[in-house]
């Protein structure tokens, strides 16, 4: 298999994982590939074009990394979500969907796969938050970039124009990166609060098929979120895609007898680096003895805050968003 072949293996399984995955197939019969120069790639409506270094150094037909994948997948993801938005104040959707459809690929088709997304997220999160990490030296430079001017860049849904001069590929990071950490926080809470992990997928199909081909705006997709999962979401799209604010969750727990027998265990949550009313939905796990995880939302929008719920008498393991990560919680 030569250079081009492994390129469009990777491509041609990221569609057959994304059509599965959305319930739609891609729109088109045919999708061409071209490996060009340059370190960034491109999609348009059938076409992709990636960097033919990706497998230069790797001998034919020996698996990429996942970063090297993931940049594939997300311009495969494009034949999907398109470049449609709705006006730059939704520039997000394109590419937050494309990154992060991209990272559920990698999640559930490579080997060790859910342990390569928890490293993405990780590095993700650390060049979101201006955190150097041992992640590219392309990311510690916007990591740092981020720190600098951290108080005068804007929020996602300013799209381009949240640069500033001294981070001018902010909105890079908040598009591609911060934009996906929100979508998995997302996904994290409509799992917990829902009981299934399909209330997300659910969502992504539901997407694909009302806006195939037609823009999508923010407001169109938090009309469909609260479709999908009934309740107020306004307060998610204010602190996430029009705010700036990062939340620093810290957590610890203690288990107590409960009336009456059994047990039950009291989370205390505490955040810090954001204002009055911000509004956390923590995942709480509780795993048996048998390895069986059962979850719990808890609603941090103070301080510090405590939370009860019963449990087992066999609890092996109690933790906050581990399994289901949102932002703010390392």
């Amino acid at each position: 298999m030569g250079k081009l072949e492994l390129l469009a293996a990777w491509a041609v399984n990221s569609v057959n994982f994304y059509q599965l995955t959305f319930g739609a197939p891609m729109d088109l019969e045919r999708l061409a590939l071209a490996a060009v120069d340059g370190g960034g790639g491109q999609a348009a409506d059938g076409v992709l074009l990636v960097p033919a270094t990706l497998a230069d150094a790797l001998p034919p037909g020996v698996p990429a990394g996942a970063s090297r994948e993931l940049l594939v997948a997300h311009e495969v993801a494009h034949q999907w979500w398109g470049h449609r938005y709705a006006g730059e104040r939704d520039r997000w959707l394109s590419e937050s969907l494309a990154e992060y459809s991209a990272m559920m690929f990698i999640e559930a088709s490579l080997p060790r796969g859910r342990n390569l997304m928890e490293r993405t997220l990780a590095d993700y999160a650390d060049e979101v938050a201006g955190r150097a990490s041992f992640g590219s030296g392309n990311r510690i430079g916007r990591a740092l970039a981020i720190d600098l001017a951290r108080d005068r860049i804007g929020p996602i849904s300013l799209g381009r124009r949240a640069n500033t001069y001294d981070a001018p590929r902010a909105s890079s990071t908040l598009l591609y990166k911060k934009g996906a950490l929100v979508l998995h926080t997302l996904r994290s809470i409509l799992h917990a609060s829902t009981g299934t992990a399909e209330t997300f997928v659910e969502l992504l199909r539901e997407l694909a098929d009302r806006f195939r081909g037609k823009p999508l705006s923010t407001a169109d997709f938090e009309r469909l979120l609260t479709e999908i999962s009934p309740g107020d979401w306004r307060w998610f799209f204010d602190q996430w895609i029009d705010g700036t604010e990062l939340p620093e969750i810290e957590w610890s727990g203690k288990l107590l007898p409960a009336e009456g027998g059994g047990m039950r265990v009291r989370v205390t949550a505490t955040q810090r680096g954001v204002s009055a009313g911000f509004r956390s939905l923590l995942p709480i796990e509780v795993v048996n003895a048998e390895g069986e995880v059962r979850y719990a939302i808890a609603d941090l929008d103070v301080p510090e805050k405590s939370f009860e719920i019963e449990v087992d008498d066999d609890l092996r393991e109690l933790a906050v968003a581990k399994r289901l990560r949102v932002l703010g919680v390392d």
